[in-house]
């Protein structure tokens, strides 16, 4: 899969530590609005939606490698933004890359915006 990728955070515009461990931030990335969540050791990407309650996850919280929903408390995992298995559902997940620069999302790309 080809993915464009955009940045989150610029480390020498936005410091080495942008985002506190262990904590959520709703951004807008490239006209999309994500959650960003950052754990001790990586960040992560998700739609800042709720598929079924419209509530916007970077207002949740994070239990044990999972996203809460602040509306109605669905969880889903951070890494691959599936809810549980009796919901069958799933927040979109996007790809994060973090190197010497920055942190980046990864969005696909699409035939017509190659």
């Amino acid at each position: 899969m080809s993915l464009n990728w955009y940045p989150i955070y610029i480390f020498e515009k936005d410091g080495y530590e942008p985002q506190p461990i262990n904590s959520i931030r709703g951004v807008k990335v490239a006209g999309k609005e994500i959650c960003v969540i950052r754990t001790t050791n990586d960040y992560f990407a998700v739609k800042d939606k709720c598929p079924h309650a419209g509530g916007r996850i970077s207002n949740g919280w994070c239990e044990q490698q999972q996203i809460v929903c602040p509306v109605h408390r669905h969880k889903f995992d951070i890494h691959t933004g599936k809810g549980l298995p009796e919901h069958g559902d799933y927040l979109e997940h996007y790809e994060v890359l973090t190197n010497t620069q920055g942190v980046f999302v990864g969005f696909k790309k699409h035939w017509w915006n190659k």
